[in-house]
């Protein structure tokens, strides 16, 4: 049997800040990509009629232009603050080549797997005491986390992260466990 040691707190914190980051960067995406290059064919679905808006270039060409142009300059200021923070080399490959991304359906597709994952930030945000409960695992993480404690300039949450007590976090894993496996 294959003993794993319990990731550390700051660990732990990293994880939190890298799936919050993510998880922001992919709702973005999907709105940029759905505003800028879905908006005439929904229109079209949703009415039957194609709209014609000479203010966005030729049938909104030059408006997907600048949106990728614009999501190029994002990208790129995603991963500066990562580096800035010392979160890129914590991320992973998925999450790596989800920020090279440019906008496509594929990535917008990449985008909605990826917004999955804040349910996991929900048990890690509760294992880090920024949630004073663990949330039900029948209902869908809001996202809201203690941002007193997230984002306080004079405290920095990889320093001071405090994990719960082992045994009330392998308490909680069985109770999920049953949960999921009733029987």
């Amino acid at each position: 049997m294959v003993t794993r040691t319990p990731p550390s707190s700051k660990d732990v914190a990293r994880r939190l800040l890298i799936l919050l980051a993510v998880n922001s960067h992919a709702l973005r995406l999907m709105m940029v990509w759905d505003f800028t290059c879905r908006t005439r064919e929904a229109m079209r679905d949703l009415t039957g009629q194609t709209p014609t808006w000479h203010s966005l270039g030729y049938r909104g060409q030059w408006l997907k232009l600048r949106a990728r142009w614009n999501w190029l300059r994002e990208r790129r200021a995603m991963r500066r603050v990562l580096r800035a923070v010392g979160l890129l080399p914590y991320l992973s490959v998925q999450e790596r080549e989800f920020i090279q991304l440019g906008l496509s359906q594929a990535s917008r597709d990449r985008a909605c797997e990826f917004l999955w994952q804040i349910e996991g930030a929900a048990c890690i945000g509760w294992a880090l005491r920024l949630l004073p409960r663990l949330w039900p695992m029948d209902e869908q993480f809001d996202g809201t986390l203690d941002t007193a404690a997230l984002g306080a300039p004079e405290r920095c949450l990889i320093e001071t992260a405090a994990l719960r007590p082992l045994e009330e976090l392998e308490a909680a894993r069985e109770r999920i466990k049953l949960s999921i496996n009733p029987g």
